[in-house]
């Protein structure tokens, strides 16, 4: 698999760095302005599925 195939999953200052070795970067919603503009994708918070939902808009599942 490509690096470019991968999709990450952040939240926090120190996952902009992983967002930038992948396809598809997905910062969550309650993440920090930061991180959520480093992000290819933004997914509603944790604790609203956020995770299930973007990899279903994603077509992961």
């Amino acid at each position: 698999m490509e690096p470019e195939e991968c999709v990450a999953f952040g939240d926090g200052g120190n996952d902009i760095s992983m967002f930038r070795c992948v396809g598809t970067s997905v910062a969550m919603g309650n993440a920090s302005d930061e991180v959520k503009a480093a992000a290819s994708h933004v997914t509603p918070h944790v604790d609203e599925d956020g995770i299930a939902r973007a990899c279903r808009d994603l077509g992961l599942i």
